[in-house]
């Protein structure tokens, strides 16, 4: 079956954009204190959430219409150089997690998982 180039172009653009979404998502990393960034896949499942968040804003909005108090920044003590790559958010009753970016990631002792 031939595919009118119209339709193709549209294809390929929505691929395109979803290609986009999801290499913004992999930006992200969630910190574990034993196993070091590990993906915000984790929190998803943990939290059983209907997608996972691709940012630590998204995330805070996905608790928000739960009904959570969230509150979203740079933990205590972070160097202005870093103000945007690590950011936490703290939700719920004594809930926190720490976002942090692919770059960040690749420096911590860890590593990615």
């Amino acid at each position: 079956m031939q595919v009118p180039a119209m339709l193709r172009s549209l294809l390929t653009l929505l691929l395109l954009g979803t290609a986009t979404a999801a290499a913004q998502a992999a930006g992200w990393y969630l910190f574990a204190r034993d196993d070091g960034c590990i993906d915000v896949d984790a929190v998803a499942r943990r939290e059983k959430l209907p997608r996972s968040p691709a940012s630590p804003e998204d995330f805070a909005n996905l608790m928000r219409e739960r009904g959570e108090t969230v509150v979203v920044g740079a933990p205590a003590g972070v160097s202005p150089e870093l103000a945007g790559k690590l950011v936490q958010v703290q939700y719920g009753r004594g809930k926190a997690l720490l976002f942090m970016k692919d770059e960040v990631c690749r420096n911590v002792e860890f590593g990615r998982k």
